[in-house]
């Protein structure tokens, strides 16, 4: 993941983050530290305002179903 050309997140099932790549660093503001066992908010970008309930809720719920946790927007 480190060396993909785009932002990776990766979550745990707690949907804090377990994994956050240096494109996702450059591109939203926030290292690995900052960000690595925190659960996200919309202050850090990574969706566009409005957005962000809508894919959380979907995130959960495919969580909670057995589903594939991968979210791309």
């Amino acid at each position: 993941l480190d060396n993909a050309p785009v932002a990776a997140i990766l979550w745990d099932h707690e949907f804090r983050v377990a994994r956050w790549n240096e494109q996702a660093e450059r591109l939203f503001g926030w290292t690995a530290g900052e960000v690595i066992g925190r659960r996200p908010g919309p202050d850090w970008g990574i969706l566009p305002p409005g957005e962000w309930e809508a894919v959380v809720a979907a995130a959960v719920e495919r969580a909670g179903s057995g589903e594939d946790r991968t979210v791309v927007v």
